[in-house]
Parts: C-alpha cells; structure tokens; sequence
C-alpha cells in the first residue's frame, strides 16, 4: 500500500463512512457511551479521525454529544422515530410543492430512482438492504428535483435517520410490494402533473408507516440488545 493510500486509509475519509454506518444501524449501545479509544483499536487508527468523524456524526444528529462526558448512541424509542417520520413527510411534501413541470420532466427521463420503477429496477425479491436503498433514492430524487438544496439535505437527513427501521420493514415482501405500488401511482402523478394527487399518496404511505412503528421500533430494539449480548 502506498503511503498516500495508507493515509487516506486511516484518515477521516476511511473512518467517517465506517462509523456513519454503525450510527445508522443501531450499532453503537443504544443510549451508551461511545468508546473511542476501543473503535480507534477495531479500526485500525488513531483517535484523532475517530473524534473528528464521531464530531460530525454528533452535527448530524446520529449520535448524542454531552459536554465533558463524551459521545453516546441515540435512542430508538417509538415517539422519536414517529417525529422523524412526521418531518421527512414534511420535506417530501414541500419538494413536491417545490417541483415544476419542466423539472418533472427532467426527473422523468433521467432520475434512477423514478424513471424505470415500472420495470425491474424495483427489485421486490433483493435483500432487505437492497429495497430500502431503492426506496430512498426515490425520496433523495424527488428532494433533488424540487430545486432547493435546503430541502434536498433535509430529505437526506430524514433518509438517514430512519434507515434502520425502514430496513427491517422491508423485510416484509407485502410492505414491500406495498410501497412499490405508492411509488408507481407517485410516479404516474408527477408524469400527468398532478402533485396534489401525488401527495395525497405520499401522505397515505406515511400513515400506514407510522401505524407500524411501534412493532418495528420494538423489533428494532431487540435486534440491537442482541448485537450488543452477542459481543460481550
């Protein structure tokens, strides 16, 4: 390995993708202290880019930052998740008002996460992972096309906030089928011009979602005490 593959390697460019994904999985103890020094070691690298990523992660809102205590894994707990979910119908809803014809053509033609649902792009029978990431770039693309960079960050914070409970809903074929067909009617409403109809479906979505929540924030929970058994 050369030196500057080594130092970006163990640089923040390494870490930070590393410990952002750990963030968003529930990884890290839920409500728990952080240890830097033993992530530094598991990784392989000094502390200083494991404090500059774990800073950034704080900034973000993956993790919790307490002055003079350190850093800590957020809680999953049902009402934080439902909060977070009213906020990203919130963004998702302002991009669409945002969305002008000419940009609903441009999301047509080019946008992956939209253009080609109606064909196999949408892959019902991919790993749980694989059907989340498809559904997110379908938001991050209707976040793109509205045209606002604000609103395009907020949809991307509200993609990675919630990740790890869209994931385990997506486990479900039904909900996944489910979600498959509110993205097509989405679609088929963008093409036709009618946003007041696609937001009809995306608020019709969001329900159901926020129905769910408390049995997936629940499982989600086990799922992360059982990681942290298994490790100890």
């Amino acid at each position: 390995m050369t030196k500057r593959k080594e130092k970006i390697k163990h640089g923040h460019n390494f870490v930070y993708p590393q410990l952002k994904a750990s963030a968003i999985n529930y990884e890290f103890p839920l409500g728990g202290q952080i240890q830097i020094l033993d992530t530094a070691k598991k990784l392989g690298v000094s502390i200083t880019p494991v404090r500059e990523a774990l800073q950034r992660l704080a900034a973000e809102g993956l993790i919790e930052s307490k002055e003079t205590r350190g850093f800590f894994g957020r809680v999953l707990a049902a009402d934080i998740v439902a909060a977070q979910y009213e906020f990203g119908l919130l963004v998702l809803t302002e991009a669409l008002k945002a969305t002008s014809a000419s940009e609903i053509f441009h999301l047509e033609i080019s946008a992956a996460g939209l253009s080609s649902l109606g064909g196999s792009s949408w892959n019902r029978k991919a790993y749980p992972d694989s059907r989340a990431q498809q559904l997110e770039e379908v938001y991050v693309q209707i976040g793109k096309v509205s045209g606002k960079r604000l609103l395009l960050e907020a949809v991307k914070q509200f993609v990675s906030h919630t990740h790890y409970i869209r994931r385990i809903s997506m486990e479900s074929e039904a909900y996944a089928d489910m979600q498959m067909v509110a993205v097509l009617e989405i679609k088929a409403f963008l093409d036709g011009g009618k946003i007041w109809s696609a937001q009809e479906v995306l608020h019709e979505q969001f329900e159901k979602k926020l129905k769910a929540l408390p049995a997936l924030v629940k499982e989600g929970i086990a799922r992360s005490y059982g990681r942290a058994a298994a490790k100890t």
